[in-house]
C-alpha cells in the first residue's frame, strides 16, 4: 500500500511539472512568434512609409511587361 501512495504522488508530481513545462513552453513560442511578426509588421511599415521600395516597384512591372 505504500509503494502504491509513493507512486501515486510521484505520479501527481510528474504530471503537474508536465502541465507547467506544457504552459511555459506554448507562452514562450507564442510570445516569441508574437514578437517576431509584430517586427515584420513593423518593418513593413517602416519601409512603406519612407517609400524605399516603392520606386521599385514599377520597374519591376516594366520588366515583367518586357519579357511577355
Amino acid at each position: 500500500m505504500k509503494l502504491f501512495k509513493l507512486n501515486k504522488e510521484k505520479r501527481k508530481k510528474n504530471v503537474f511539472l508536465f502541465i507547467l513545462r506544457t504552459l511555459a513552453t506554448r507562452f514562450v513560442g507564442g510570445f516569441l512568434r508574437g514578437l517576431i511578426l509584430g517586427l515584420v509588421v513593423v518593418l513593413l511599415v517602416v519601409v512603406l512609409s519612407q517609400g524605399l521600395i516603392l520606386p521599385y516597384i514599377p520597374t519591376v512591372l516594366n520588366i515583367c511587361n518586357v519579357t511577355k
